[in-house]
């Protein structure tokens, strides 16, 4: 009876140490620069709603998306949501005219070089390839992927998409 007992607190030990490395950062480490001159970082993403949008403003439905995030922000932000965005606009110029001329309020960063570049590849590793503008991935709190989808997306469609896991 008392080697039982004592498996059983071996096994309760390791499924503690198991639990401890779950809680361990779900998001890989990165910074880069956002077209508003600031640095943004992955670890601001720990136990929120992270809405991603891979896009650039050459394209018609990235472009009518683009305030769709925007109201998504605004709208949960109190609830713990995050939108960030990578844009792979041909240049930086193009990225920062766009969002100058637009009223986006999350994260934007321009993606096709530098320390975006390097975040989108991080990015990769956990979500997938990208293979097309606009790509849309949606992470619960414990930054599991639980939506990607290519093409334009909807305000109904997003929201029924992200009310349960914001626990509306």
């Amino acid at each position: 009876m008392r080697m039982t007992y004592r498996a059983l607190l071996t096994v309760a030990f390791l499924c503690l140490l198991q639990g401890l490395a779950i809680s361990q950062p779900s998001w890989p480490s990165w910074t880069a620069p956002t077209a508003e001159s600031g640095e943004f970082s992955s670890r601001s993403l720990e136990g929120k709603v992270v809405v991603i949008s891979v896009w650039a403003s050459w394209c018609p439905s990235c472009r009518r998306q683009m305030p769709l995030l925007s109201q998504l922000q605004s709208v949960y932000r109190d609830d713990s949501l995050q939108v960030v965005s990578f844009s792979f606009d041909r240049s930086s110029d193009q990225h920062e005219q766009f969002l100058d001329s637009n009223k986006v309020n999350f994260p934007a960063i321009y993606a096709r070089s530098g320390k975006g570049l390097e975040a989108v590849k991080l990015l990769q590793e956990k979500a997938g390839s990208l293979e097309a503008v606009p790509t849309l991935m949606i992470f619960d709190r414990s930054g599991r992927l639980v939506h990607r989808s290519v093409g334009f997306s909807n305000l109904s469609k997003l929201e029924s998409l992200i009310t349960p896991l914001l626990g509306r």
